[in-house]
């Protein structure tokens, strides 16, 4: 016996994007299913960093958390070497939130349902349907161990890291199913609380250290209004051998003299680990009947692996484009291709691309490159901060006062691989605005967006610390 429910569309998952996107949708009239393994009370339960920048939510045309959801108000972050001797303080605009994720989750399914999304809460999805050279719909087991069809003319996988639906599509849609393990972090995160109110209200702190977080960092949020509690974690990058990030941010605690201050003799509330795809998006995140958002179609920012604001942007671009769809009668490729050119070419999808690049400076750079760079401003706040906008751009004057610094310490393969950065930052985002209006146009595309992947991977190898060499 199978239960069939049809609609309009369907939404894998209800994590952020998955929500919004359900609530965009229904507030525009569509009929829409939101579908979620979890039982209700539980959507809105993950494992996370929990901090959203503010300039997210008007970009993407929604609200901002309500304040029972916010556990504390963010300004800017402080990112420091692995001595931390020195900082480097990257303001934000707009400022930023921490945020419960079970009540925000809550909160969006509520919102969804509200403007007329049905919920479908304790199905896990197994595989999608194929029909015509279509997404037709998703087949599913409920808690009971009921089949559960649901027909649409759209599915979104936003099923999060897993793509469930998106990895079980046909092969000649040219989908990036695989997602090359050094393009993934590890990630480990405990909420604890603490003796001693975290000092610095209103800041992140994220810790480069090759001995704890090889290849990624340790974070330290505040994790509420008293700071007394904070959310501390360890990403790590795969495939290379290192051990897992638990162990490693459990040495941290213990031996970093650094931060022993804070967190001796701290309580661990919560914990728990999981995958972070990190790196450009997915080529293709639209085709017939189909859209990916969120992490499924990897909307992060590959610098800092902050994924909530991407997911709830490619949320709202999605949501357009798929109602607009409905409404012409196509739901093609051809038609839901306006989502994904729009993604690509939007400074969120460019931002992507550009911050990958240097997302593998940073892995091509141990501690003591990351020291110097930090101590010395070879990259200043005010810099990164506008990387955003108008990617890293330095001032002749300013590479010439940089080389000179670099020279008298013997570090000019610094300034030498930071000026490559720049250009092949320059170049992919260059790349990204061209991408192709149709699908017609994306085999060349993808190719020239290889070539350039492959010039930076020959050039920004992955830094192995000397304690993890061999092991």
């Amino acid at each position: 016996m199978t239960r069939v429910v049809e609609a309009d569309v369907a939404v894998v998952g209800a994590g952020t994007a998955g929500a919004t996107l359900a609530y965009l949708l229904a507030s525009r009239g569509v009929d829409v299913v939101l579908i979620d393994q979890r039982r209700r009370e539980e959507i809105g339960l993950k494992v996370c960093g929990d901090a959203i920048a503010a300039h997210h939510f008007r970009e993407a045309g929604l609200p901002p958390p309500p304040r029972g959801v916010v556990l504390h108000s963010v300004r800017g972050i402080r990112i420091y070497p692995y001595d931390m001797s020195g900082h480097v303080t990257v303001e934000s605009r707009d400022g930023g939130f921490i945020v419960d994720r079970h009540r925000y989750g809550q909160h969006l399914v509520n919102m969804a349902e509200g403007a007329g999304a049905r919920i479908l809460a304790g199905v896990r999805v197994l595989a999608p349907i194929v029909r015509d050279g279509f997404v037709a719909g998703v087949e599913g087991l409920d808690g009971s161990g009921e089949k559960v069809r649901v027909d649409a003319k759209v599915v979104a996988d936003a099923s999060g890291y897993c793509s469930v639906v998106l990895r079980r599509l046909p092969d000649e849609w040219g989908l990036e199913r695989r997602i090359d393990d050094l393009d993934k972090i590890a990630a480990y995160r405990e909420i604890v609380r603490v003796k001693e109110p975290f000092p610095d209200k209103g800041y992140l702190w994220i810790h480069f250290t090759d001995r704890y977080a090889p290849g990624g960092y340790v974070w330290i949020f505040p994790h509420s209004e008293d700071g007394l509690e904070l959310n501390i974690g360890c990403g790590v990058q795969c495939g290379l051998g290192y051990p897992s990030p638990a162990r490693l941010l459990a040495a941290y605690k213990e031996r970093c003299r650094e931060v022993s201050w804070l967190l001796r003799g701290c309580e661990v509330v919560h914990r728990g680990s999981w995958p972070i795809p990190n790196r450009r998006p997915r080529g293709v995140i639209a085709w017939n009947g189909f859209v990916a958002v969120g992490d499924a179609a990897i909307q992060i920012d590959p610098a800092t692996a902050e994924g909530i604001g991407y997911g709830l942007y490619g949320a709202s671009l999605a949501a357009k484009a798929i109602a607009e769809a409905l409404e012409e009668g196509d739901w093609s490729a051809r038609s839901l291709w306006r989502y994904a050119h729009a993604y690509m070419t939007s400074r969120y999808g460019v931002n992507q691309a550009r911050f990958d690049v240097f997302r593998y400076l940073l892995q091509a750079s141990g501690d003591d490159d990351k020291r110097f760079a930090i101590r010395h401003r070879i990259l200043g706040g005010k810099e990164l901060g506008r990387a955003r906008e108008e990617g890293i751009r330095i001032s002749p004057a300013a590479k010439v006062a940089k080389v000179a610094t670099c020279l008298l310490r013997r570090r000019l393969r610094l300034v030498k691989r930071l000026m490559f950065t720049a250009r092949m930052m320059r170049a992919v985002a260059d790349h990204y605005r061209a991408y192709p209006r149709s699908p017609e146009g994306y085999r060349g595309w993808k190719a020239r967006e290889e070539e350039l992947f492959t010039a930076v991977r020959a050039v920004l190898k992955p830094y192995v610390p000397p304690a993890w060499r061999g092991s």
